[in-house]
């Protein structure tokens, strides 16, 4: 078993934040998360921002996020800054999605909540796509690519390992087995309802990285 720790994105000081992941490197562990918090009144780091600075500042540790609501992002940007990333940290990036339990916050990004499944899975494919192929056109329901480039590619190969979010049947069972490589159970949540929500998974996906939490 390998364990991980949060980092701790409430404490938007520099200084102490630099310390704290690199007594993270000294210590046993495998990973350095952080959570999505884009909206909200307690003063959280941006995730993919906060992974940026935690590469410049460790040499070992993997880094991730649990999770990233997708569907509330462009594909195109998200990818471009994964990928860089992934080349800043040589190749120690998890990336974590989620579809979300709530639509309440779409008006504020412009989204309407009909088809966020859908949305969802084409910003996901898009960013697969800009990460494995030299050119992508795709004519989506949401996006449309005509023979877009993307440069740097990731480290990992064929891209960075993707942890689907969820308790959902559909999220276990569909989009976590279907295009994912790993499950992350949430960190409110007790081991207990972790535990039972793993039974779920095929029997063949089980073998493959699950997480309880961030902390």
């Amino acid at each position: 078993m390998q364990y991980a720790i949060a980092i701790p994105q409430t404490y938007p000081d520099r200084v102490r934040l630099r310390r704290f992941l690199q007594r993270a490197e000294e210590l046993p562990l495998a990973a350095a998360w952080c959570i999505e918090q884009m909206i909200g009144k307690a003063p959280v780091l941006e995730s993919v921002t906060t992974l940026a600075y935690a590469a410049a500042v460790t040499e070992r540790l993997r880094l991730g996020v649990a999770v990233l609501l997708i569907g509330q992002r462009n594909p195109i940007d998200l990818a471009k800054s994964w990928s860089s990333i992934e080349v800043l940290s040589n190749g120690r990036l998890i990336v974590g999605v989620g579809l979300g339990g709530s639509t309440s916050r779409y008006p504020a990004y412009g989204l309407a909540p009909e088809g966020r499944v859908a949305r969802f899975r084409e910003n996901l494919a898009i960013m697969k796509r800009l990460w494995t192929e030299e050119k992508v056109t795709l004519d989506g329901r949401f996006s449309h690519l005509m023979s877009i480039p993307m440069e740097p590619k990731p480290v990992q190969k064929p891209h960075p390992p993707i942890w689907f979010g969820g308790y959902a049947e559909a999220a276990l069972r569909r989009r976590a087995v279907e295009l994912g490589d790993g499950h992350i159970g949430a960190s409110s949540a007790p081991m207990k309802a972790f535990l039972e929500s793993i039974k779920q998974l095929p029997r063949t996906f089980r073998g493959k990285t699950a997480l309880s939490g961030t902390g």
